[in-house]
């Protein structure tokens, strides 16, 4: 397709309710044009370019399944890190491969397993270290140690076992790291000996589905599954409540820029919904407001099943092509704010 300046656009069409849990799903129009926008690999993105005289700006929900995670179990060790402002994919990588941190940094830090999550900050080999973490996926031929801290998270919070858990990271590296299931388990008894809070939120759950045969997410929408209580099925519904609230923040937020744009007659474009996060084009020396716009729309004020109060928060990233910026292989790429 070639749009009104003599370029090539890539274009889809979106199924709103293309998934069960709310967020929209996207294919080609008609069959026929264009293709599934939400599923480019990272690799390809550079070469989406933003118009001539204008930037991509990408705003991404923070780790948002993992803190309304958080806020859906009762208060503690797990929610303390958001307190705090630390990842629990960091510090779940860190606790899982701590033996592997102090060989690479030649110092022992068992003082971080001892330390409450409050100190942790304090301690002064804390910035190295979690630098070290978040840096460890771009490191050739070493273990992905944030990747399986990052997918540890999140088959923890859905109740995976560890075979399903050692073939999902098996897939997902597209076969760079293979899990034994030993190891794949033990992962996950770490993880569930940290933050017990998980597993009674799990059992929370279930007795929940049981008794209404129903579940609502953080913004009250429904989802009704019927069927015996198999694995499967408990993932789901583990899954359901985080993943189709941060949808729905998403297309709530995507609906509120649209507004902004149409109310004050704007040069921006929405071009991509991508579950938990949108991409806009703007007139570069509009860019970053552009970034102030979308962010205020993302972050929104939600409320526990317990009532608690909290509020969502995002991240902005800008640049000519829709990659991730990379010194000397992508430097028009997107740069976090």
């Amino acid at each position: 397709m070639i749009n009104t300046l003599g370029s090539p656009r890539s274009s889809c069409t979106y199924k709103l309710g293309g998934a069960e849990t709310f967020r929209a799903s996207s294919a080609k129009i008609l069959g026929l044009y264009g293709g599934n926008l939400q599923n480019v690999a990272k690799g390809l993105r550079k070469y989406y370019l933003a118009d001539p005289g204008k930037l991509l700006c990408q705003v991404d929900q923070s780790g948002a399944e993992a803190k309304i995670v958080a806020y859906l179990a009762r208060k503690g060790k797990y929610r303390k890190l958001f307190d705090c402002g630390i990842k629990p994919h960091s510090y779940t990588a860190m606790t899982v491969f701590l033996k592997s941190w102090e060989e690479i940094m030649c110092e022992d830090l068992s003082e971080f397993i001892k330390a409450p999550i409050e100190d942790l900050k304090l301690l002064p080999k804390y910035k190295k270290l979690f630098q070290l973490i978040k840096e460890s996926d771009d490191w050739p031929g070493r273990k992905r140690y944030y990747f399986i801290g990052k997918k540890l998270v999140h088959a923890s919070s859905y109740g995976m076992k560890g075979p399903t858990f050692a073939l999902s990271v098996l897939t997902e590296s597209e076969g760079s790291i293979r899990l034994s299931v030993k190891d794949a388990n033990h992962y996950l008894d770490t993880f569930h000996a940290m933050f017990p809070e998980i597993h009674q939120w799990h059992m929370e759950t279930e007795a929940t589905y049981k008794r209404d045969k129903c579940l609502r997410n953080l913004f009250g929408f429904p989802w009704h599954k019927k069927g015996t209580l198999s694995d499967e099925l408990l993932r789901k519904l583990y899954a359901f409540v985080p993943q189709s609230t941060v949808g729905c923040i998403t297309h709530i937020a995507v609906t509120r820029m649209q507004e902004y744009i149409e109310e004050n007659k704007l040069d921006w474009d929405i071009l991509n919904n991508m579950h938990d996060s949108y991409l806009v084009q703007a007139p570069e020396t509009e860019i970053r407001e552009c970034a102030r716009v979308m962010q205020a729309c993302m972050n929104q004020d939600l409320v526990s099943l317990r009532g608690e109060h909290f509020k969502m928060a995002s991240s902005a990233s800008i640049g000519k092509n829709w990659g991730p910026f990379k010194a000397g292989c992508n430097e028009e790429g997107l740069v976090e704010l």
